[in-house]
């Protein structure tokens, strides 16, 4: 490998880790027994509390590599491109939500 591209150990740890935690977490989901509520099986509320976040912000770190892009311009591109339209959409809902239920329109 050349001198740019080295691979970093801990980084790739990581990405293992919140890939195991990812299936974990879908499988503690999907093969459940349902004689219970799975949101409150502790574990699960842990696990599905980072993993994906976890898992995307490993994966968004590796390919600001591939495009030769620094992580935080990246981070502010997809934070323009996802999180402010996701943001006003959910407080527009939640406002309309709030105006439907109080005046009864939605039971």
């Amino acid at each position: 490998m050349s001198q740019n591209n080295k691979r970093l150990l801990a980084f790739d740890a990581i990405k293992l880790f919140a890939i195991f935690l990812v299936v974990y977490g879908h499988c503690i989901l999907h093969l459940q027994n349902y004689s219970y509520d799975i949101k409150e099986n502790i574990i699960y509320r842990f696990v599905s509390s980072f993993h994906m976040p976890l898992f995307m912000a490993i994966s968004g770190y590796f390919g600001s590599k591939i495009f030769n892009l620094k992580f935080s311009d990246i981070v502010a591109k997809k934070w323009k491109r996802l999180i402010v339209p996701s943001i006003s959409f959910g407080v527009l809902f939640g406002i309309s939500w709030c105006y439907f239920v109080e005046e009864g329109a939605v039971t």
